[in-house]
C-alpha cells in the first residue's frame, strides 16, 4: 500500500503542470538582467568617451591659444597645464598619454589621454570569466588642434623704422637688432594667415615709417597729390610776393628748377583732415597730400635785420675775430642759427642782391623770417637751367633731407614681394607716429589713395583695391609697432624745430590737439594752442589718439604692439597711448624682447584665426 501510494503521487506531481510560468520566467530573468545591465554599461562607457573626447578637443584648443615661438613639444609648461585643464574636466580619474606635441610651426598641438570606467554587472560577468581580475575598462581619446586661417581680412602693418630699431635685442637665443625681430614677427605674421599651400585670408600692406611716410615717387602726379599748390600748407613757409619774377605753381616746381627729383615723402593735411581718412578732392584743397619738402634754411639769423635794413651780400657778419663777409663763399660757415638743413645761398638763384627786390621785401616783412632769407622763392629757381650742388638723397641736406622711410607697399596677397618689403627695411630717423598710422589707415581705406583706378595702375602689380566699410565678410585691420614715442626735435632756429611732416613748430598744425576736444592719453586737457617746445609731445600723441579713434569708430580694429626693450624703454605716457589706441586692452600688446615681439604678432594672428579640431 505504502509503496503504491508514493507512486501514485510522484505520477501526480509529475503530471501536475501549475507553476511552470513561474519557473521559465524565473529562468529567463537572469538574461534579461544581464542585458539590462550590459546597455547599462554600454551608456556609461559612451558618456565617458564623449565626456573624455570633449575634454581633450577643450584641451587642444585651449592650449594652442597660449603656443608662442618658444614653446616646445613635452615641455614641462605645457605637461602641466594639459593635465590640469583635463582634470577640469574629469577629475582625477584621467591620464595624459601622450603629448603635447607640436608641429606647422607651432600651429598644430595634438594629445592623448585615457580615463577608466567601472563596470557593474557586464563588469561582475567580465570578471567570473577572468578568475575574479579588474573589470574595469580603459577609454581612449585623442585630438589635433590648429591655427586655421579666418578672414578674409585687410590687414595694415605700420612697422618702426626709426634709428632706435637698429638697437640689440635677443630673439631665438641670439643676439639681434630690434628691427631684425620686426622682420621676423611680420612675416611670421603673413605665413600665419596666408599659409604656403593654402588658401589667403588676408590682403596686405606694410607702411614703414620714422618721422615721415615715404608714399613712393612713382606717384608724383596723382590725382590726390596737391600738385599745383592749392593747400592751404603749400606754401606755408615761402613768401610769394605779387609782380616776382618767378613763382611756381607747386613745390614739384621747385624740384625741378633745382634740379632734384621728389623722393616720395608726403607731410600730413591740415585740420579738420589731420586725423580722418576723408578722400582727396581738388574741390576741398586741404584734403589733397602735399609733397615733402624741406625748405632751404636761412643763411642768418633773423635778428640781422636791423631797423628794418636786410643784410645784403657784401656786408659784415659778426664782430671782432668772428666777423665774416656774407657772400655766396661764406654763407654756409657763418650759420649760428640754428638751423639743421642750409644748403642754397639765400641770394643765389634769381634773387637779386638789393633791398628793394621784390623777394626781398616780402621775406623782410614776414613775421618769422624778417629778411633773413627764410621764405625767399627766388633761391630755387637759377637763372638758366638749374641749381647746381643741391643734393635729391634722402641724407644728404636738399629738400629729401630726413625723407628716409622705406617707401610704403599698398594692399597685396604677393608673398614675395611683402617678403621682399619687409626685409629690405632698414633703421634710421626720428619717430613720429601719426603718419604711420594714418598711411597704415589709409593703405586699407575706401576712401584712400588706392581706390582710384589710375593710382592702381601706377602701383606694384598684384595691388588690391580697398573694399568698402560695409563689404560683407570683410574685416579691416591695423597692427601698429613702434619701440618708441613721438619726438620733434627743438631748436633755436627762429622755426623752433626740426622740420618733419607737420612743418615746424611755428607752423601749428597741431594747435587744436591737446585741449578738451581732444585730449591727451593721460587725460590733461591744458595743451592746445601754438606748439612750442613745451607741449609739442602732448599735442603729437593727442593727435594719434584722435585718429585711432576715427579709424576704430570706422570699424578698424587696431592692435598696438610697443616694443619697450629695459635698456630704452617706451614711457608711461607712450604705453598708455597704445593702449587707448588699440581697439581694447587685449589688443595692445608690450614686448621686452625679439622672443616677446614674435609672440605679441602670433597672438595677434590667433586672435584674428579660427582654431579648429583638426583630428
Amino acid at each position: 500500500m505504502t509503496v503504491s501510494l508514493h507512486k501514485k503521487r510522484i505520477r501526480g506531481l509529475l503530471a501536475d503542470e501549475r507553476g511552470q510560468v513561474g519557473i521559465i520566467f524565473g529562468l529567463s530573468l537572469i538574461p534579461v538582467m544581464v542585458a539590462v545591465g550590459v546597455g547599462i554599461d554600454y551608456g556609461r562607457f559612451n558618456d565617458a568617451k564623449s565626456n573624455l573626447q570633449t575634454a581633450v578637443d577643450a584641451t587642444a584648443l585651449a592650449l594652442t591659444k597660449t603656443l608662442t615661438v618658444n614653446s616646445t613639444s613635452g615641455s614641462t609648461a605645457l605637461t602641466t597645464a594639459a593635465t590640469t585643464s583635463l582634470q577640469a574636466y574629469m577629475g582625477t580619474n584621467v591620464a595624459l598619454t601622450a603629448g603635447p606635441t607640436l608641429s606647422n610651426n607651432n600651429g598644430q598641438l595634438c594629445l592623448s589621454a585615457t580615463t577608466t570606467v567601472q563596470a557593474t554587472i557586464s563588469g561582475a560577468i567580465k570578471a567570473l570569466g577572468t578568475g575574479g581580475r579588474d573589470s574595469s575598462n580603459t577609454i581612449h581619446a585623442s585630438a589635433c588642434a590648429e591655427i586655421a586661417s579666418g578672414g578674409p581680412y585687410e590687414i595694415a602693418m605700420a612697422l618702426d623704422n626709426t634709428g632706435s630699431m637698429g638697437e640689440s635685442t635677443t630673439t631665438n637665443g641670439t643676439t639681434t637688432t630690434k628691427i631684425q625681430a620686426e622682420k621676423l614677427a611680420a612675416k611670421a605674421l603673413i605665413a600665419q594667415l596666408n599659409p604656403t599651400g593654402g588658401a589667403a585670408s588676408a590682403t596686405f600692406s606694410i607702411v614703414p615709417f620714422t618721422n615721415n611716410v615715404n608714399v613712393g615717387s612713382e606717384y608724383a602726379g596723382a590725382s590726390w597729390l596737391d600738385t599745383s599748390g592749392q593747400s592751404s600748407i603749400h606754401w606755408q613757409n615761402y613768401t610769394r610776393p605779387a609782380g616776382a619774377t618767378w613763382l611756381p605753381n607747386s613745390r614739384f616746381d621747385m624740384f625741378t628748377s633745382t634740379g632734384t627729383t621728389w623722393a616720395g615723402c608726403v607731410e600730413e593735411r591740415p585740420d579738420p583732415y589731420l586725423t580722418t581718412d576723408t578722400a582727396s578732392s581738388s574741390g576741398t584743397p586741404d584734403t589733397l597730400i602735399v609733397p615733402y619738402f624741406w625748405p632751404d634754411e636761412a643763411d642768418l639769423n633773423a635778428n640781422s635785420a636791423v631797423n628794418g635794413t636786410a643784410q645784403l651780400p657784401g656786408m659784415t657778419v659778426g664782430s671782432g675775430y668772428s666777423s665774416q663777409t656774407y657772400t655766396a663763399s661764406t654763407y654756409s660757415s657763418i650759420i649760428n642759427n640754428g638751423s639743421q638743413n642750409n644748403y642754397l645761398y639765400d641770394f643765389g638763384g634769381i634773387c637779386g642782391s638789393t633791398a628793394t627786390d621784390k623777394y626781398e621785401v616780402a621775406d623782410l616783412a614776414d613775421p618769422i623770417s624778417k629778411g633773413s632769407g627764410a621764405t625767399k622763392l627766388c633761391k630755387y629757381k637759377a637763372l638758366s637751367g638749374t641749381i647746381s650742388g643741391v643734393s635729391s638723397s634722402v641724407s644728404s641736406y636738399g629738400p629729401n633731407y630726413a625723407c628716409n622711410a622705406n617707401k610704403l607697399l599698398p594692399l597685396t596677397q604677393d608673398t614675395s614681394a611683402l617678403t621682399a618689403k619687409i626685409n629690405s627695411m632698414v633703421a634710421g630717423g626720428t619717430t613720429n607716429l601719426l603718419p604711420g598710422f594714418m598711411w597704415a589707415w589709409r593703405t586699407i581705406s575706401p576712401n584712400g589713395p588706392w581706390s582710384d583706378p589710375t593710382t592702381l595702375a601706377n602701383a606694384p602689380t598684384g595691388t588690391a583695391a580697398p573694399k568698402s566699410y560695409s563689404a560683407t565678410n570683410n574685416t579691416k585691420v591695423i597692427v601698429f609697432m613702434t619701440d618708441g614715442f613721438n619726438n620733434w626735435t627743438s631748436n633755436s632756429y627762429m622755426y623752433k624745430s626740426e622740420y618733419n611732416a607737420f612743418g615746424y613748430y611755428v607752423n601749428n598744425r597741431l594747435s587744436a590737439y591737446g585741449g578738451t576736444t581732444y585730449p591727451t592719453p593721460t587725460g590733461a586737457t591744458t595743451y592746445s594752442g601754438n606748439t612750442t617746445s613745451s607741449n609739442w609731445r602732448q599735442q603729437m600723441d593727442a593727435s594719434l589718439l584722435a585718429a585711432c579713434t576715427n579709424a576704430k569708430n570706422a570699424g578698424v580694429i587696431v592692435f598696438t604692439v610697443g616694443f619697450s626693450i629695459p635698456s630704452d624703454p617706451i614711457d608711461t605716457e607712450g604705453l598708455k597711448l597704445l593702449q587707448k589706441c588699440a581697439t581694447d586692452v587685449s589688443k595692445a600688446f608690450v614686448g621686452t624682447t625679439g622672443d616677446e615681439l614674435l609672440s605679441a604678432f602670433q597672438q595677434i594672428g590667433v586672435g584674428l584665426s579660427n582654431l579648429r579640431i583638426k583630428s
